[in-house]
């Protein structure tokens, strides 16, 4: 947390990631959304989305229904956590289920792969 917080610019940010680490030890998670926002703003959004997602670091499934749970910008929020978790969990933490209810889904995935080739500097043919 502490390289994260040193990476923020504005203070605003340092500020709700210090929150973020008493969120951790809460199990209250309407104190989240009142503590750190859950609005359009990103300094509103990014720490929520944050704090939901090392809540539950252990299950993708948790950290999404925990994020759209807080109302607010709820998808915006939720989008960021799942995008976090499954950084850090790896795409097999998504269960089968959720994927193949995925709207648009082969789009997805081809963006995807071409996300990350082109991130690796590979180039498909």
């Amino acid at each position: 947390m502490n390289e994260l917080k040193a990476f923020a610019v504005h203070q605003v940010y340092r500020a709700k990631l210090e929150q973020v680490q008493d969120l951790l030890r809460s199990g209250d998670k309407s104190e989240v959304a009142a503590r750190l926002g859950n609005g359009v703003e990103a300094f509103e959004s990014v720490p929520t989305a944050i704090c939901c997602a090392l809540r539950h670091s252990e299950s993708f499934e948790d950290v999404v229904v925990e994020a759209a749970s807080l109302g607010g910008d709820a998808d915006a929020i939720a989008s960021m956590t799942g995008a976090i978790s499954e950084a850090w969990l790896g795409i097999e933490a998504i269960s089968g289920e959720w994927v193949a209810k995925l709207e648009n889904r082969d789009y997805v995935e081809q963006l995807a792969r071409r996300l990350f080739e082109a991130a690796c500097g590979r180039h498909e043919t």
